[in-house]
C-alpha cells in the first residue's frame, strides 16, 4: 500500500515537473522567436551605447559593467512562459527580471515581434534587473529613450548607425535568410553595404525570384538616397549566353509603382572582366522606410549545362 502511494506521488510530481517544463523555457518556435528578438534588442541597445562618448559617460555615471549587462542577453539565462506573468502586486507584466534571469510573457513579446513595437526602455529594464542593477521605476533605463541621443552630429553620417546587418532579410527562391555579418557588410567609410549572396546556380531555362529587404534603423529623420547597385557573377559568363536580369528598386511610399525599373540586360553591358554590371539611380529614403530590390534573373538560349551564380550585390548610398 505505500508502495503504491509513493508511486502515485511520484508519477504526480514527475507530471507536474514536465508541465512546468512545456510552459516555462525555451521550448517551440513561439519561444525561441521572442528570445531571438530579445537579445536582437539588447545587443543593439548596447552597441548604441558602447559606441558614442556620451553613451559610455552613460554606463559610467550609472556605474554600469558592459560585460555584465552583456552576459544577461545569454540564451541560457533568458526563458519564455506560455501562461501569464505578474509581479508582487499581482499584475500582469510582459517580463519578469531577476538577479541571472529573465522570464518573458511568450503572447505579449510575439505582439511585440509583430507589431515591430519599439521597447527599448523595456528590453534595458529587465536586462538591469538580470544584472543586478536597481531600476525601481525605470528609473535608470526610461533614461535611454530615445537611443539617437547618444550620437553626436558626426554619426548622421555614418551609414551603419542606419543599416545593420540584423535588418537585412534576404530571399533567393523560396529560402529565406536573416541578415547578419555573414552576409552582409556595411562599410561606412564608402558608404556601401556589400551583401554576399547564399550561393544559388541558375541553370539555364531556370528563373530565379531574389528579394532584398533593408529596413532602415529610425534614429534620425535624415534622408538616405541610393546611387547604384552593382552585381558581381561568379566566373566570367559564356559569351553564348544571354542574361536575363529585370529588377526593380522601391521604398514602401513608392511600392506598387516602382520607382526604379531595369529591363533585361545583356553580355554587352557587363564590364570589361565579363562579370559584373552596375545600375545608377538616385532613390531618396526616409529612415523610417524599407528599402526592397527584387529581381528576376536567368539565361536565355544558353548551352544546357551552362549555370550562373550571382555572388554579391553592392549598394551604394549616400546622405
Amino acid at each position: 500500500m505505500i508502495q503504491r502511494i509513493f508511486l502515485i506521488l511520484m508519477t504526480t510530481i514527475f507530471f507536474q515537473a514536465s508541465q512546468a517544463k512545456i510552459l516555462i523555457g525555451h521550448e517551440g518556435n513561439g519561444g525561441e522567436n521572442v528570445e531571438a528578438f530579445f537579445i536582437k534588442k539588447g545587443k543593439n541597445i548596447l552597441t548604441v551605447l558602447s559606441s558614442s562618448n556620451s553613451g559610455n559617460n552613460f554606463l559610467a555615471k550609472h556605474s554600469l559593467n558592459y560585460k555584465a549587462l552583456s552576459d544577461t542577453l545569454e540564451a541560457s539565462r533568458i526563458e519564455t512562459s506560455k501562461q501569464p506573468l505578474k509581479d508582487v502586486n499581482g499584475q500582469e507584466v510582459a517580463a519578469i527580471g531577476e538577479k541571472g534571469r529573465i522570464i518573458l510573457s511568450e503572447s505579449r513579446w510575439d505582439e511585440y515581434v509583430q507589431n515591430g513595437q519599439d521597447v527599448d526602455q523595456l528590453v534595458f529594464h529587465e536586462m538591469l534587473r538580470s544584472a543586478g542593477v536597481n531600476d525601481d521605476n525605470y528609473r535608470i533605463s526610461e533614461l535611454i529613450s530615445p537611443l539617437s541621443q547618444f550620437f553626436g552630429s558626426e554619426d548622421k553620417f555614418r551609414l551603419s548607425n542606419y543599416i545593420r546587418p540584423e535588418k537585412i532579410q534576404i530571399k533567393v527562391g523560396s529560402k529565406f535568410f536573416e541578415g547578419d555579418t555573414t552576409f552582409v557588410r556595411v562599410n561606412d567609410i564608402s558608404r556601401t553595404v556589400e551583401i554576399l549572396m547564399p550561393q544559388t546556380f541558375v541553370r539555364s531555362g531556370e528563373i530565379v525570384d531574389y528579394h532584398i529587404n533593408i529596413s532602415f534603423a529610425n534614429l534620425y529623420s535624415q534622408q538616405v538616397k541610393i546611387k547604384e547597385v552593382k552585381y558581381d557573377f561568379a566566373g566570367r559568363l559564356s559569351v553564348a549566353s544571354i542574361v536575363r536580369f529585370e529588377r526593380a528598386v522601391y521604398n514602401d511610399s513608392s511600392e506598387g509603382t516602382s520607382s526604379f525599373q531595369a529591363n533585361a540586360h545583356s553580355l554587352n553591358d557587363l564590364d570589361e572582366s565579363g562579370r559584373s554590371f552596375s545600375d545608377s539611380l538616385n532613390l531618396a529614403t526616409d529612415s523610417s522606410e524599407r528599402l526592397h530590390w527584387k529581381a528576376k534573373l536567368g539565361f536565355q538560349n544558353g548551352p544546357a549545362t551552362s549555370r550562373m551564380n550571382l555572388e554579391k550585390i553592392v549598394f551604394s548610398f549616400d546622405f
